[in-house]
This record gives C-alpha cells, structure tokens and sequence, in this order.
C-alpha cells in the first residue's frame, strides 16, 4: 500500500504544480503541456508495483528498488527547475526505497534443520 501512496504523491505534485503555474519537467508548462503518455510515465511504477504486491511476489523488493530509482530520476530532472518539488518527489523515491530494503527482512528465513 506504501506505494499507492506514492502513486497518489505524484498525483498530488501534478495537480500542484497547475495549481501553482511551477511546472515540473515531465509535466510542462500548461501553455505547451508535454504529451499525456510521459505525463502519466510517473505513475507507472508506483501503480504496477501496487499491483505486484497484491501477487505476493518473491522478487518484489528488487522491482521496488528500481521503482524507487526510476521515481528519483524524475527528481533529478527538476532539480534546478522547481526545487521544491523536486524535494518532494526525492521523498517520495526514498520512502519507496525504504519500504523496499525494509520488505528484504521478510524474505529471508533460516535454514531447517
């Protein structure tokens, strides 16, 4: 769940960032928009790792981990720009990152005896 939140985060920077007039880059300013498929590009890891975590998958705290560098990349591209939201979305990248590392101490289980 700790990733549709995230997911919501996100949602959250964009209706701001109209809101406010700051663009951030995947967005564009609202006279010349950037195209709706990177404005949703955001939201595609956030969401398909919500889904992923529904499937109980093994490898899930591995496919978290890029999803919380694939959200820093877009961070990374406001820096500079919008700094302000370019906090917010590192936040967001590192609450993901955690929640992944911390999902590691689940995975691992002794050895029988």
């Amino acid at each position: 769940m700790a990733w549709l939140g995230i997911a919501g985060a996100f949602v959250g920077v964009w209706v701001s960032s109209r809101n406010t007039g700051l663009s951030t880059w995947w967005l564009g300013p609202e006279t010349e928009p950037r195209p709706i498929l990177l404005n949703l590009l955001p939201l595609v890891a956030p969401l398909a790792l919500t889904a992923m975590g529904l499937r109980h998958l093994r490898w899930l705290p591995w496919a978290g981990l890029g999803g919380a560098a694939l959200c820093a990349i877009f961070a990374i591209g406001d820096v500079g720009r919008v700094n302000g939201y370019a906090v917010v979305e590192f936040t967001l990248a590192a609450g993901g990152l955690l929640v992944s590392a911390a999902s590691f101490t689940g995975m691992y289980r002794t050895a029988s005896r």
